[in-house]
């Protein structure tokens, strides 16, 4: 755990509010209304820390954001994130992290839906890039050992990599993900060998061939444990019932086939669950001075002059001088003065962030001018 991070990192930073409490309190009752938004929290939780680390980039908005990333299209739970940030700022403004907020989230979650409770490590700040092209994620297609090898890049071993995966002891998939085992695996035209042959025949009348409905698949097929928190996943998997390609792969792949036989077996599961979503929840974190606290969960971020547009920013003065320069006529000056304006856009995005994650106001026009003074500035003293 780095060091930064601290189990009651809140107590007394926000008088006598218990910002925690908070959170429980606005989860709670979401999850009376909806049990599947613990699935939803589970899964937002690894797909923002999985990436860059648990910063809340995947709340960013905007073009090419990470939110944009084809695995994130079906990703859910952030109007919860907002409805708890919104909840949190009204009592301690400017002090929680919305990178904070979707681990706490997720704790709580666990616990409401029969996981043993637990506590985290709080002291996390928020990112300001999310990248649709910093999205690489394990692919419920792969192998055991490809799948592991981005595990291991990602600072995880095997042991983890089994216990993330189970999370999908709550939540759905699509047929889509589960047609080829149905029908065609590896290319076969015959259904997958190993599927338990009563789950084969029960999946088929969900996910009709060359069905125009993508229909819902449980993830955990014993009906009652669908939105429980427990080692059910694994048992299932023992009885070769698992749905996605990766799931059943756990329980045939030697690396991986011993723990699942130890979690389906023991009651070890709920402590080595929490254990792993707090490693998880600690991986290349910001703490200190690095990153932000954002005031609104969902910011719109500006990454690229060429992906979110100038005209956005209103900036016909920055215009001017781009048009000017590029028809300067000294070829020599003319590249340096190109360099210097390049290199001015990374102020503009800097700039804008911080209107953004200060204020709270999508409205750049207060960093212009002096974006447009310092351009000014770097092209007389950058050219000869």
């Amino acid at each position: 755990m780095p060091r930064a991070l601290q189990y009651g990192f809140y107590s007394g930073k926000c008088g006598n509010k218990d910002v925690e409490a908070i959170i429980q309190g606005v989860v709670s009752a979401r999850f009376a209304r909806d049990p599947t938004i613990v699935a939803a929290l589970l899964r937002l939780q690894f797909h923002d820390c999985f990436v860059l680390g648990c910063d809340a980039s995947i709340l960013l908005d905007g073009p090419s954001s990470e939110k944009t990333a084809f695995p994130n299209l079906s990703v859910r739970g952030y109007d919860l994130i907002d409805e708890i940030k919104a909840a949190v700022e009204a009592a301690c403004p400017g002090v929680v992290s919305c990178a904070d907020i979707i681990i706490a989230a997720a704790r709580d979650a666990v616990a409401l839906a029969g996981g043993m409770p637990y506590r985290v490590p709080m002291g996390r700040r928020d990112g300001t890039v999310g990248l649709a092209s910093n999205v690489v994620l394990p692919s419920p297609f792969m192998s055991v050992q490809q799948a592991l090898q981005i595990y291991q890049q990602k600072g995880f071993n095997v042991f983890d990599m089994v216990l993330q995966l189970g999370a999908h002891t709550v939540g759905v998939t699509h047929c889509s993900f589960v047609d080829g085992r149905l029908y065609d695996f590896n290319g076969s035209g015959k259904p997958d060998p190993s599927m338990n042959t009563v789950l084969l025949n029960d999946l088929k009348q969900i996910c009709p061939p060359q069905s125009s409905t993508d229909n819902i698949v449980d993830l955990d097929q014993n009906p009652t444990s669908v939105n429980r928190v427990d080692n059910s996943y694994y048992r299932q998997l023992m009885q070769n019932r698992g749905v996605l390609p990766i799931d059943q792969a756990l329980a045939s792949d030697p690396s991986t086939r011993w723990i699942v036989q130890l979690l389906s077996s023991t009651n070890l599961f709920p402590p080595l669950f929490n254990n792993a979503l707090v490693k998880l929840g600690s991986s290349q974190v910001l703490t200190g001075t690095q990153g932000q606290i954002r005031k609104i969960a969902e910011r719109y971020l500006l990454f690229s002059v060429q992906e979110s547009g100038i005209s956005e920013l209103d900036t016909g003065d920055v215009k001017q001088l781009w048009t000017e320069t590029a028809n300067y006529p000294n070829a020599g000056q003319r590249t340096k003065r190109l360099t210097s304006l390049a290199t001015i856009w990374w102020v503009v995005w800097t700039e804008r962030n911080k209107i953004i994650f200060n204020d709270g106001t999508p409205n750049a026009s207060r960093a212009i001018g002096r974006v447009v003074s310092l351009t000014k500035d770097w092209t007389e003293v950058l050219a000869p």
